[in-house]
């Protein structure tokens, strides 16, 4: 089943745009063949990093967003592209003790995320992993403007 969700609650990106606005020198260089790999900070219950993999070779950098539950009160997941679609804010429900992968493919006219929250991972050995949703959410920078129209969000527990 194919999932687009485009949700833009335009008050609530004005009155927090300047919390969620992703800083160029707190970005992660990208590794090999377009891999960002984000570490998480809101875990309390073991190592969660947030693994990103561009396979459109149009993201710049990509930061952890400081408040991601402003952009998911009312979904799963959510997509949406700022004022000028340079920067791209993804916030997703994500497990406690599981690495999201986030892969991105096409192009700036047909630009599609694929979320899966609980890709890889899991408690520590020994341990148990809550069963609760975390907001989780990350600021990609584009290096060309990618309009809201043109996200395609797939998102996978």
């Amino acid at each position: 089943m194919r999932w687009v969700l485009v949700v833009l609650a335009a008050a609530t990106l004005a009155c927090n745009a300047a919390t969620l606005a992703p800083s160029v020198t707190e970005t992660p260089e990208a590794l090999a063949g377009g891999f960002f790999s984000i570490p998480f900070g809101g875990q309390r219950f073991g190592r969660v990093v947030i693994n990103v993999h561009d396979e459109t070779g149009l993201v710049q950098g990509v930061v952890e967003l400081g408040r991601p539950g402003d952009l998911t009160r009312s979904t799963n997941a959510v997509a949406v592209s700022d004022h000028d679609a340079k920067v791209i804010r993804l916030a997703w429900l994500g497990g406690a003790c599981f690495n999201p992968l986030v892969t991105l493919t096409g192009d700036p006219e047909n630009f599609l995320i694929l979320v899966r929250a609980s890709a890889t991972g899991g408690p520590p050995p020994g341990a148990e992993c809550p069963a609760v949703g975390i907001f989780q959410g990350i600021a990609l920078s584009v290096a060309q403007p990618i309009d809201q129209e043109a996200i395609q969000l797939r998102y996978t527990p």
